[in-house]
């Protein structure tokens, strides 16, 4: 009998070993919430100075490579669509086994939506209103998942800490299945963690029903359900040594404007908070910026939830950064420098530690149908008013660097403030027979073009570099000496 307890105990021990190796196969990788998550465990243990919490206001609204890059410092940023304050709190239980951040900085969106899930957190059962997005089973096993669990499914704990369990459906749904594993595999965390680029803004059909749309303020308020995970919050942080920092993504600015008296209402009980904690702050950018203008939106349908666009993510993150620098004395520096050359944020924010290769050559040809060559002295085109779209052709190449669309990307410099970093999937190959003709064959792919929305840029003058990526997946950048202005 003792023997037959013992096989048994041993079974349930490989069993329950297998289950939590194989956890995180049956979540999908392949989304970008999801893998903001495993950031917290692929991660070096201790080497994030900033840990970045919220929902998919922040999970759109902000780039940590942009952090990264004007702060110096190693960040990460959870995030998981439709989470209150008590999902982000157990979020931050999990990621405090893992790191010891100096900052933690928590996106206030969640605390200013109106809905019961926010406001009330806790249903008529006593159990936590989740997000409908499933970002509870994110996590790993253990303890911060346990509780997380146990407040939203009291009577089902086990089948639902279980991922194998839970989504036994993606057991036969092969596509699906195949897509997060090729994911999970070929990915880091970082790079999925940061949304695809939005490159495209609020249409003007959608600008003119906000327009004319009446916003209700009813419900936008901090209630004592949210406050008490505010607390808990704080205390981590008093017993972690963190500092608390509440930020806000803007929102669409005639929506902010219309409903100025809700976020007043939020905001000033933030503030109250943090008045009586030394260790809590808040940057309200809503109030700094009142709201960014539709060339920084999403189009996305006409509501009260709206995201930024790529460009709205630059200029939040760009003010962030600011905010960071002027009131902290940030660390890990050390972990920046070793980390410099993975993102290409990290050179082009800082070009004067960059050195220069002479093997990495290049051009941009033409604007617009007009040549740079054409041009005497200083080597600059201008986009008038009128003129929409900016139509860029050029070509890269770098020694020992394959030249295929995907490694390479152009970035508009302006200023530290706001960089426009154009991915590979925005550019198209362009064949370049003269480059054969003239270098050889590996020059075959060295051609791309660029079709660009002007709107997405600000007005200005910009630098414009090219960035290309080695097979390690290290960015390497040149200076074109090239210039453009927006009008």
């Amino acid at each position: 009998m003792k023997k037959l307890v013992l096989k048994l105990l041993v079974f349930v021990a490989i069993l329950a070993s297998l289950l939590v190796y194989f956890d995180s196969f049956f979540i999908e990788n392949d989304n970008s919430s999801v893998s903001s998550y495993r950031t917290v465990y692929e991660e070096e243990k201790e080497s994030v100075s900033l840990v970045f919490l919220g929902n998919s206001h922040q999970g759109k609204g902000l780039d940590t490579n942009i952090i990264n890059a004007k702060c110096e410092t190693n960040s990460i940023k959870i995030n998981g669509g439709g989470i209150n304050i008590a999902q982000i709190y157990y979020n931050l239980l999990e990621t405090l086994k893992y790191q010891s951040p100096q900052i933690v900085a928590i996106e206030t969106w969640a605390l200013i939506d109106k809905g019961v899930r926010y406001n009330k957190i806790i249903d008529s059962s006593g159990n936590l209103m989740a997000s409908p997005y499933k970002m509870e089973y994110n996590k790993r096993f253990g303890k911060a998942k346990y509780k997380e669990i146990a407040s939203i499914y009291p009577k089902s704990k086990l089948f639902h800490m279980f991922n194998a369990f839970r989504f036994h459906e993606n057991w036969q749904d092969t596509e699906k299945w195949s897509k997060s594993l090729y994911s999970k595999f070929t990915y880091s965390a970082s790079e999925r963690s940061l949304d695809k680029k939005i490159n495209w803004h609020l249409s003007f059909d959608r600008v003119k029903k906000y327009n004319e749309k009446t916003f209700s303020t009813e419900g936008m308020e901090l209630t004592a359900y949210e406050e008490k995970y505010i607390n808990k919050i704080i205390d981590l942080s008093n017993s972690n040594g963190f500092k608390i920092l509440f930020y806000s993504v803007p929102v669409y600015r005639p929506f902010y404007n219309k409903t100025k008296e809700g976020f007043d209402v939020v905001h000033k009980e933030i503030k109250r908070i943090s008045k009586n904690h030394k260790n809590v702050d808040f940057f309200d950018l809503n109030s700094l910026t009142t709201g960014f203008d539709y060339t920084c939106m999403m189009n996305e349908k006409v509501s009260d939830n709206q995201h930024v666009n790529y460009k709205g993510q630059i200029k939040t993150s760009a003010l962030l950064a600011n905010y960071l620098n002027n009131n902290y004395s940030l660390e890990l520096k050390g972990v920046f420098q070793n980390n410099f050359l993975n993102t290409p944020e990290n050179l082009i924010y800082n070009t004067d530690k960059v050195k220069q290769e002479e093997d990495f050559i290049g051009s941009v040809n033409k604007i617009n149908g007009q040549f740079y060559n054409d041009i005497k002295g200083d080597k600059v085109i201008t986009i008038p008013k009128h003129i929409m779209t900016i139509n860029l052709e050029g070509w890269m190449h770098k020694n020992d660097i394959s030249s295929s669309i995907g490694d390479k990307i152009v970035a508009f410099k302006k200023n530290n403030n706001f960089v426009y970093v154009v991915r590979e999937d925005q550019l198209r190959e362009r064949k370049a027979p003269m480059l054969v003709k003239k270098y050889g064959e590996d020059f075959e792919n060295g051609g791309y073009e660029l079709k660009l929305s002007k709107k997405l840029l600000e007005t200005g003058s910009y630098s414009i570099f090219h960035i290309i990526r080695d097979k390690n997946k290290k960015y390497h950048m040149k200076n074109t000496y090239k210039r453009i202005i927006i009008e």
